[in-house]
């Protein structure tokens, strides 16, 4: 896995995806997922005192986002998050109908493997082609509906 390519105008390291090729990340699993706001220049979640996170109006926006995300959608539990001043970590539980089993995304398997395992095709993201309940539609509506929250509150439409 590369670290990036240093960028000279924001400071920071553009990330590479680390997504598994031909995964499909709408099976069963918990999935460990990092957001990050733009630029991560500025702590517009809230802010670290006593080495305490303190959110701020737009961090309760996050947290009722991520909050909602498992009333929304009854596969989906959200197993522990954590919100920090410019990004915020979450685990995603998606229970399925397998159980019994303990379910991870494999890594150096690819997506014809995964499908003779699970006997199935694995559903990928296309561009314009959500997949429902998937962890990247997840992440996008979660996003989204945050996003406008918080841009409406700052009176920065188009930002």
């Amino acid at each position: 896995m590369s670290s990036g390519i240093y960028n000279q105008y924001t400071g920071y390291h553009n990330r590479q995806s680390i997504r598994l090729p031909g995964y499909d990340y709408s099976r069963p699993g918990c999935y460990f997922v990092t957001i990050c706001i733009h630029d991560r220049k500025q702590n517009l979640l809230g802010k670290i005192i006593e080495n305490k996170m303190i959110l701020n109006e737009f961090g309760f926006i996050v947290k009722n986002e991520i909050l909602k995300t498992a009333q929304m959608r009854p596969n989906v539990k959200i197993d522990e998050y954590v919100i920090m001043p410019h990004h915020c970590h979450i685990i995603y539980h998606l229970n399925g109908q397998r159980r019994g089993t303990l379910q991870r995304a494999p890594t150096g398997i690819t997506a014809p493997m995964i499908a003779l395992q699970y006997g199935t095709d694995p559903q990928t993201e296309e561009f314009g082609k959500p997949t429902t309940n998937s962890i990247p539609t997840i992440m996008r509506l979660t996003k989204s509906t945050a996003t406008k929250q918080i841009i409406f509150l700052r009176n920065t439409p188009g930002y």
